[in-house]
């Protein structure tokens, strides 16, 4: 039996109950998009999956109206990013995929290796 689209959930809790929290001002700008601000006193609860494609950690928003992606290739969700790059390209490529052709390519050119260089950073 394969993996159901539960296989790949969890759940974060960031709790600033007895803490300073953080301040959305002492955000930097490049991270105020992706970055929780729980202020003093606060604690913040959700669910998580994890997108299959670029294995970002997505944070569920319980108020979200339109529906989660999901890759009817692999079966599983991916995030929005990765959702409008599937859309264009048509193309499912999961992390595994490119991990393992990664692996495959330097088993059998140890000369040439290849790495993973991050888009995001």
């Amino acid at each position: 039996m394969g993996k159901n689209l539960n296989s790949h959930t969890g759940y974060l809790i960031i709790d600033h109950s007895n803490s300073p929290g953080i301040n959305p001002n002492d955000i930097p700008d490049k991270l105020r998009n992706s970055t929780l601000a729980v202020k003093e006193g606060q604690k913040f609860e959700a669910d998580t999956k994890i997108c299959s494609h670029c294995e970002r950690g997505i944070i569920l928003n319980p108020g979200r109206v339109r529906d989660r992606a999901i890759c009817f290739y692999c079966h599983h969700y991916i995030c929005d990013e990765c959702d409008r790059i599937m859309k264009i390209s048509g193309k499912c490529v999961p992390m595994k995929k490119i991990v393992d052709e990664m692996q495959s390519h330097n088993v059998h050119h140890p000369d040439e290796p290849l790495i993973v260089i991050p888009s995001s950073f």
